[in-house]
């Protein structure tokens, strides 16, 4: 220990003195035989406590040197302070003995920020804040690092930290937490502190991925900076040189969020830079003592020289950032720095540039027409603007004031209206303009909208105040009295004027004049109507001209609603403001219904005038009478590679060749002389109209595309459009653009085929069926091992094997290649006993290698099928609590490559990937509760979808890609659903097996319809009762689906203990391949094909024997009767195992059985 005592007064001499060490090892030796001393290093340590416990640290007799303990009693409160005892050394040796992630710490110091602070920082009576502003010189500290010393130098540690772990945060939260952190210690910590090490990772995270981190880190920079009152010498350039170049590229950010952020602070930002210019500007006039000294007059003009270029550079950066943020093209930045900063930047840029910079973007605001929130915001703060500039701006307002003024929205005519009030008391409009506003303005007073009367009479009040008393009773009364009850003496109070108002118009005949079409005719004929009235006597009525046509029915409105002759007046005062609000509503509807037509939504197809009528054909056409074509489409190449592209001469239509032109094509054979085309323009612009197409052969898709049968007498035809130099195509120039755009779907069918290939469902037979095979039914094994009810069979593809699960806990292996070579006993290869609980469920994994099965009790295993072993042990295991997760009702394998993925759902919903290459969850889906029990599903061999099945009747359909419900499609009965399946031949298409009537339909999950349907029930197809009698009403459980090759058919076992096989493409040729132990007679079955709904329809008919085909029971019997072959119970599950040559169909019941038929 006394060793490392040494060595540790040898680190804190390092630590102290900038990197120099106590000794070099000629001078530890020199030490030891006493000519060397370290005392020369040791005084650049200026605290004396430090010094002498270093210096007694390395002293050269051992002896002399206390242990670590004796030295941290000794100088507590000296060296150390007293929260290191207290608080802070137990609490950062939990960072340091606690295997904590980066995420992990920053939280944990965001959950004890506030208990950190209470132990480590003095009361808020010594806190930050009590200190004069000034930069912090080279000799002797500051007074806020000495106000902070006492109590907030143990802060510095938790920033130290918090700043370690900053650059390696991975989730948006732990950052988002990282940055609140920061702007709670940085009130309490010194200026140096905050830009020396702060600094850089809060400008670090504004080049975050996360746009909430981003917009949160210009938060933080601001909030940080914005205290500071004392500037260190070294960082005086720190906002021209650092932060703002840092911040220039934020004004162009992707993210709206980030760029609302930056010009909601970029005026706090601008002063605080200001203020910093200013305190590095004090700096250099005061000595570093502090007092000012005597300096001559070409010093003076040197810094103010010196001054201006820093303040002239400084403020066209921010001008720079304002100007592009004033531009940009989402309205709600603009907005926001007219909210939130626009006066400050007026401070900070001075009279003219307010003028030429803020001024001149803020009028093009008002251009707006579809944003009336930027309107608002443009007259709420153009107040301040125009105060700071001056009067000499009123003759540039006053055309946007009056543009406000006719605004149609109404709250922005209110608001119009208030900055003019403003705008009046502070001055910045002469008498003539003066009277122009209010001679515009006063007409506004018949408004129905109290808010815009209200405003108006405080324009007047404001106009009022302004004017001298022989202006007032000579120009403005005789302007107001027209709209007066009675007179007003004291008309400079707004309540005098508002009770002496008349009655406004009525809101229904405004809202209809300013729609009227006809309402320059209307008000022309109320001005005739009341000159009318002027000039007729007293006690006569007027002679009013004949009304036009065209104001008939609006004077009949008129009438209705009440309209007199002083609200006629009315209207022919407010005659400009009707007519501009009515230009603008007509403006705004007729943009509206251009628009309309353009936008998404409803569109009115007879509005539209399209005279094209549209055409619905297919591209590609397959013959599917041809032997060829239907060999192809059997073959293991189409499954795997999809059908071939077909040459557009075979496959194009008459629709298409009428749309698009003839191909005309040139054959190998001597070319004959063809008229040209007449001419047509290029697409792509050339010069010469009638020019011929040339596709090069170099990238010729050729051999992507199988060659025809063609005949050896006839020339084989080649389409240009993908093949060699040689042949030319004369063509439409629409057909040259259709060439082009199917050329780029065969690359991209080509890229998702490639794709499709690599991650192909691994489950499916290396192993073709016979192309022709069909079960006899002849059971040839008949095994019970299980002592309880088989759940789940499962054959483990390119192998003669096959796994059953059962009630009992038991998985067993079963090796039927074996058994079928070797006259043995047929009894299972091997036992997996190491459940818990009823295994309900299993599926094959890991490269088909190994099992996963589940159990009721909430196990998951994996095991390694070692058939050369019998003692196997779980791989992996995963437990869930039946209570809280609830049990497994399915299971589900598949491999991405990178991923190797075991789905299981449970009976609370939940349907979970679990990574088996890694003990963490990959993904996680949530079932809504309201659709009932999951009790099946099913995933896309390409891995992007996967359906559900529920106990309430619905199929729904997980976005695998974004994690999202995509479709729900409900059973018309909502029977409960029992096993789902993916469809080979249909993209989207899913059987499903539900619950009665031994109904399996299949489902389209894109258009939500029931292509098909198997019906083996004695009730009406697709009806929503159940055969009758009700112990007839029989379910589906389980169901194979063969691969393409073998034809589509299907075989289908459940609860009446049949197996049968439904022939999709011959229905006739369906039948029942094995009967139940309880036929009693051989049932005679018939299949017939129907279309009922739109759905395609194979139902099972039932007719009884004849008496005469009956057996006699009443006569001797020459041989004793053979078993039943059938199940005497629910076959729960059915698969399909290959031999080397055979075929065999292996059924599993719930008592336990499992029997094998040829």
């Amino acid at each position: 220990p006394a060793m490392d005592i040494f060595s540790l007064g040898c680190v804190l001499t390092e630590l102290f003195t900038e990197g120099h060490p106590p000794f070099y090892f000629s001078q530890l030796l020199s030490y030891r035989s006493g000519e060397y001393s370290p005392a020369k290093i040791l005084e650049k340590i200026e605290d004396v406590d430090l010094r002498d416990m270093i210096q007694h640290m390395l002293q050269k007799d051992p002896s002399q040197r206390l242990s670590a303990e004796q030295y941290l009693e000794q100088q507590r409160d000296r060296v150390f302070p007293q929260y290191f005892y207290t608080f802070l050394r137990d609490y950062i040796k939990e960072f340091a003995t606690l295997a904590l992630s980066p995420d992990e710490k920053v939280a944990r110091l965001r959950q004890d920020i506030h208990a950190i602070l209470y132990s480590l920082v003095l009361p808020k009576g010594a806190q930050y804040g009590d200190t004069s502003v000034g930069c912090e010189g080279d000799h002797g500290p500051s007074a806020t690092s000495s106000s902070l010393s006492s109590g907030s130098e143990g802060l510095f540690i938790v920033v130290a930290v918090l700043t370690s772990c900053l650059r390696s945060l991975k989730h948006c939260s732990a950052k988002l937490q990282a940055l609140e952190l920061i702007r709670e210690l940085c009130p309490r910590l010194s200026s140096d502190i905050i830009l020396d090490r702060l600094l850089p990772y809060m400008l670090y995270l504004i080049n975050d991925k996360y746009p909430r981190v981003r917009a949160a880190a210009v938060e933080t920079l601001t909030t940080c900076l914005t205290p500071i009152d004392t500037l260190p010498r070294s960082d005086a350039n720190v906002f021209p040189e650092y932060i703002l170049p840092n911040l220039m590229h934020v004004t162009m950010d992707s993210a709206v969020i980030v760029r609302m952020a930056l010009a909601e602070y970029i005026a706090l930002l601008a002063e605080t830079a200001l203020r910093f210019l200013d305190m590095s500007t004090q700096h250099e006039v005061t000595s570093p003592d502090g007092t000012n000294v005597e300096v001559t007059v070409q010093a003076q003009h040197h810094h103010q020289g010196s001054y201006d270029s820093e303040l002239q550079a400084l403020q066209q950066m921010v001008q720079q950032m304002v100007s592009t943020l004033l531009s940009d093209s989402n309205n709600i930045v603009k907005q926001m720095l007219l909210e939130k900063g626009i006066t400050r930047l007026c401070l900070f840029f001075g009279r003219q540039k307010a003028n030429d910079v803020l001024l001149s973007h803020m009028i093009t605001f008002l251009n707006d027409k579809e944003d009336r929130h930027l309107r608002a915001s443009f007259f709420d703060s153009i107040v301040g603007v125009a105060a700071y500039v001056g009067w000499q701006c009123s003759p540039i307002l006053k055309p946007l004031l009056q543009q406000g003024l006719a605004d149609t929205e109404e709250f922005i005519i209110s608001k119009a209206l208030k900055a003019l009030t403003e705008l009046v008391e502070m001055g910045l409009f002469r008498k003539p303009m003066l009277y122009d506003l209010t001679y515009e303005t006063i007409p506004l007073l018949y408004h129905p909208n109290l808010w815009i009367r209200q405003n108006t009479v405080g324009f007047v009040c404001a106009v009022t105040k302004t004017l001298s008393l022989a202006d007032i009773q000579c120009k403005l009364k005789p302007m107001l009295e027209p709209y007066l009850t009675h007179s007003v003496v004291e008309m400079d109070k707004e309540v005098a004027v508002l009770n002496a108002l008349q009655e406004p118009l009525p809101r229904s005949l405004y809202d209809y004049l300013v729609k009227l079409e006809a309402l320059p005719y209307l008000l022309e004929n109320l001005r005739n109507r009341q000159v009318m009235r002027t000039i007729v006597r007293a006690g006569h009525q007027p002679a009013y001209t004949a009304v036009d046509h065209l104001l008939k029915s609006v004077y009949r409105r008129l009438q209705s609603d009440g309209v007199t002759e002083a609200m006629e007046d009315k209207i022919v005062v407010m005659k400009e403001h009707l007519l501009k609000m009515n230009k603008y509503k007509r403006s705004a509807a007729e943009s509206e219904s251009v628009d309309a037509k353009l936008r998404g939504g409803e569109i009115d197809l007879e509005k539209l005038y399209m005279s094209n009528r549209c055409r619905s054909t297919d591209l590609l056409t397959l013959k599917i009478g041809d032997e060829s074509a239907q060999a192809f489409l059997q073959s293991r190449s189409y499954r795997r590679r999809g059908p071939p592209v077909e040459s557009p001469q075979v496959t194009m239509n008459e629709d298409w060749q009428r749309m698009f032109g003839k191909i005309e094509l040139r054959e190998q054979s001597p070319p004959k002389q063809q008229p040209q085309p007449p001419p047509q323009h290029s697409p792509a612009g050339d010069g010469d109209p009638n020019s011929e197409l040339h596709v090069s052969g170099a990238e010729s898709a050729e051999s992507a595309v199988p060659s025809t049968n063609t005949s050896p007498k006839q020339p084989q035809k080649i389409f240009t459009g993908i093949a060699i130099d040689s042949a030319t195509v004369h063509c439409l120039s629409c057909h040259a653009e259709l060439q082009l755009l199917l050329n780029k779907k065969r690359n991209e069918f080509a890229r998702e085929q490639t794709v499709r290939e690599a991650i192909e469902d691994p489950t499916r037979e290396e192993r073709p069926l016979p192309t022709k095979w069909r079960p006899r039914g002849t059971l040839v094994a008949h095994m019970h091992e299980h002592k309880g009810a088989i759940h789940r069979l499962q054959v483990i593809p390119n192998t003669s094997l096959f796994a059953t699960c059962s009630a009992d806990g038991l998985v067993k292996i079963w090796d039927w290649g074996r058994m079928e070579k070797k006259a043995i006993a047929n009894r299972s290869r091997q036992t997996y006993a190491r459940m818990d609980g009823q295994v309900t469920c299993m599926t094959v994994c890991q490269s088909m290698q190994s099992l996963a099965v589940a159990s009721d009790a909430g196990t998951i295993q994996v095991f390694r099928v070692e058939l050369n072993s019998n003692k196997t042990s779980p791989l992996k295991t995963r437990s869930l609590d039946p209570h809280e997760d609830g049990c497994v009702v399915d299971l589900q394998h598949f491999d991405t490559g990178l991923q190797s993925v075991l789905v299981y759902a449970t009976v609370y919903g939940s349907i979970i990937g679990w990574d088996l290459r890694s003990p963490s969850t990959a993904w996680c889906f949530e079932n809504n509760p309201r659709h009932g029990v999951i009790t099946s599903f099913c995933v896309d061999p390409q891995h992007n979808w996967l359906v559900c099945g529920t106990s309430e009747g619905k199929l729904i359909c997980w976005d695998m890609r974004f994690q999202l419900p995509s479709t729900i499609v409900s059973h018309p009965a909502s029977a409960r659903v029992r096993r789902v399946s993916i469809d080979p031949l249909h993209q989207s298409g899913v059987w499903a097996a539900v619950e009665g009537n031994n109904e399996v339909s299949l489902w389209d999950l894109e258009t939500q319809a029931r292509l098909r349907t198997l019906w083996a029930s004695t009730a009406p197809p697709l009806s929503e009762k159940q055969a009758h009698p009700p112990a007839q009403a029989h379910s589906v459980y389980s169901m194979y689906i063969s691969p393409l090759e073998c034809g589509p058919f299907m075989l289908t076992a459940g609860s009446d203990m049949r197996v049968r096989l439904w022939d999709i493409n011959n229905p006739l040729a369906s039948h029942v391949v094995a009967g139940s132990a309880t036929d009693t007679l051989t049932p005679s079955f018939s299949y017939k094909s129907s279309l009922i709904d739109g759905t395609k329809v194979i139902q099972e008919v039932y007719s009884s024997r004849p008496k005469k085909d009956q057996p006699n029971t009443e006569q001797p019997k020459r041989h004793p009767e053979q078993p039943p072959t059938g199940h005497n119970d629910c076959i729960s599950d059915i698969g399909v195992v290959q031999t080397t040559g055979q075929t065999f169909i292996v059924s599993a019941s719930k008592n336990g059985v499992v029997k094998v038929w040829k």
